[in-house]
């Protein structure tokens, strides 16, 4: 059940083209939201770019859904993404 709920596809209106990720105006940044299994809201602002807030949400996906994680389709993925 929670595996099936992280797999849904990204909301239609969004401002980016990636899952879990959108433009903060307060913040004039990109930012990523993603809920881990826990229950609570991971939230993080101040990057530059689309593609590298993709990654980094990526890499949190990852982390906390491991295969049943629902990737964006993101090239160049950087190794070195800090927490």
């Amino acid at each position: 059940p929670l595996q099936n709920m992280h797999n849904r596809r990204k909301h239609i209106v969004t401002t980016s083209k990636y899952k879990g990720i959108y433009w903060d105006t307060y913040s004039n940044s990109w930012c990523t939201k993603i809920k881990i299994p826990e229950g609570s809201v991971l939230k993080k602002t101040g990057f530059s770019t689309e593609k590298d807030t993709a990654s980094y949400y990526n890499t949190l996906a990852q982390l906390y859904y491991g295969q049943y994680a629902n990737l964006n389709n993101v090239e160049d993925l950087t190794d070195s993404i800090p927490f």
